[in-house]
């Protein structure tokens, strides 16, 4: 069960911005939380996040989430003092529409503003709407106002306000993949009182929205042999989606594992087996892709590497969705999955080839 501490780290988490590029005011909640069951915790000089525990052991496992979120990067600023906007990742621009912004300016703090667009184009039904019809109003008393404290390059972060409703959801921006990173924070506390073979790595690695240049800094540095990448999923149990086309994955039903090509067949069948060992739901994602996340990034290293995902909906906006329930069981796999080399330590390299 999820405590009452664990979800306040987690809103923290999500409130704290981390944009590619510039992760480290997230990392820094990340590292606090973690230092209280790991042996050692650090960031590097791109702001990547590292805890180890139990450093000797072996097989070395890494286990892999992204810290960077989906964001925005002012553009352009024209001389009435709007905004215009650059993305960093994906975002879809009808999710961005009158939400409430700030933006990370070098010397003068963060400045809150509103996303917004011309009015006539609220009357023309048939306009695409994109980025570069949106601008940010931060309600300056002039332009010289504007370009005085705001500067292209800028930051523009979507404001969060994580909150819970129905039976056990959370809804929040940057779910994407910052419940990853809570949940390998959690595996970490579920081994820290525990006797364990394998040396972990968890990493919370930078920039995967864009280049994914985290993982490859860390996997080439750590030269792991097994790999965990920790992910969100697009759920497709709500309406308007085509179960033809999207794999049927929904909340509430357990962790996705991933199937094919990157992934390795040791690892994924060992992970299924491992679930049903333990009674815990699991879904499987049907992985036709060479770049799932940071999976092929961290295969390039020749570790054995598997994504495990947690259901979400909405992705890529500032209401994505998860269930507690699910990551629960995200948690408890990982948890398993790690302890089971307590009982054949050596056995996996032979394991892996059948």
């Amino acid at each position: 069960m999820i405590d009452t501490k664990a979800k306040e780290f987690l809103k923290e988490l999500l409130k704290t911005p981390g944009l590619p590029g510039y992760e480290l005011p997230a990392q820094n909640v990340w590292k606090s939380y973690v230092k209280n069951f790991s042996d050692e915790v650090s960031t590097d000089n791109y702001y990547n996040g590292i805890a180890k525990l139990n450093g000797e052991g072996y097989p070395k496992i890494m286990l892999i989430a992204h810290m960077d979120q989906i964001g925005l990067m002012v553009n352009y600023i024209d001389d009435n003092g709007f905004i215009y906007l650059k993305t960093l990742g994906y975002n879809y621009p009808p999710s961005l529409l009158a939400r409430e912004v700030y933006i990370m300016t070098l010397k003068h703090g963060d400045i809150p503003g509103i996303i917004t667009f011309p009015e006539e184009l609220y009357k023309d039904e048939g306009t695409k709407l994109t980025l570069n019809k949106l601008f940010v109003d931060i309600g300056a008393a002039s332009p010289e106002e504007v370009k005085e404290k705001v500067r292209v390059g800028d930051y523009v972060v979507i404001k969060s306000n994580p909150f819970e409703t129905g039976s056990n959801c959370l809804i929040s921006p940057g779910l994407d993949d910052r419940i990853g990173c809570f949940a390998i924070a959690e595996v970490l506390r579920d081994l820290s009182g525990k006797k364990f073979k394998p040396c972990i790595f968890a990493v919370t690695s930078v920039q995967e929205e864009v280049n994914s240049l985290g993982a490859k800094l860390k996997s080439e540095e750590l030269k792991p042999d097994i790999a965990i990448i920790v992910d969100i999923e697009l759920a497709s149990d709500y309406p308007g989606t085509d179960k033809t086309k999207k794999p049927d994955i929904s909340l509430r039903k357990g962790p996705v594992i991933s199937r094919g090509l990157c992934n390795n067949r040791f690892i994924a069948h060992r992970l299924m087996e491992i679930a049903e060992e333990n009674s815990i739901p699991y879904q499987l994602y049907p992985d036709n892709t060479s770049n799932n996340t940071d999976l092929f990034t961290v295969v390039k290293t020749g570790a054995l590497a598997c994504v495990i995902t947690i259901p979400t909906r909405y992705y890529h906006t500032p209401v994505e969705m998860v269930d507690f329930q699910d990551v629960e069981n995200t948690i408890k796999l990982i948890s398993e999955f790690i302890l089971s080399f307590n009982k054949e330590p050596e056995a996996w390299a032979e394991y892996c080839k059948k």
